[in-house]
């Protein structure tokens, strides 16, 4: 029996040509407010390159006491699967909202909360 090996091996979400000359890792977690400081560069690099000429691999990453960050990222994960023009808009999305889920009023809430609050993000 073969073993399948995913496409993207070591576990970043792929978006852009693996052929492409440049190559960017982007470690994200979208409760970091420095990780969404830095997200407008990406969007503009996203914006200025191809897909030809740069590819993105995102590897979301939870740093200590963002508890929501997981279930953000795998929210992407699931919504997007192999494609990651979708996540990329999908962390555009979480990143130009973040204030409405990483927030104090928020913190008490259960994981539906969250989820419904990311359903009503794709609508």
């Amino acid at each position: 029996m073969a073993i399948p090996i995913p496409k993207n091996a070591f576990g970043g979400i792929l978006f852009g040509s693996v052929t492409a000359p440049v190559h960017r890792d982007v470690y994200i977690d979208f409760q970091s407010p420095f990780c969404r400081k830095a997200w407008p560069t990406d969007e503009e690099l996203a914006q200025t390159y191809t897909r030809d000429q740069l590819r993105f691999a995102f590897y979301p990453t939870i740093l200590a006491g963002h508890r929501r960050a997981w279930e953000a990222a795998m929210g992407g994960r699931v919504g997007a699967g192999e494609d990651g023009e979708k996540f990329f808009n999908f962390a555009a999305l979480l990143y130009n909202r973040q204030c409405e889920f990483n927030n104090e009023s928020f913190r008490q809430k259960t994981y539906e909360d969250l989820l419904n609050r990311f359903a009503c993000f794709a609508e």
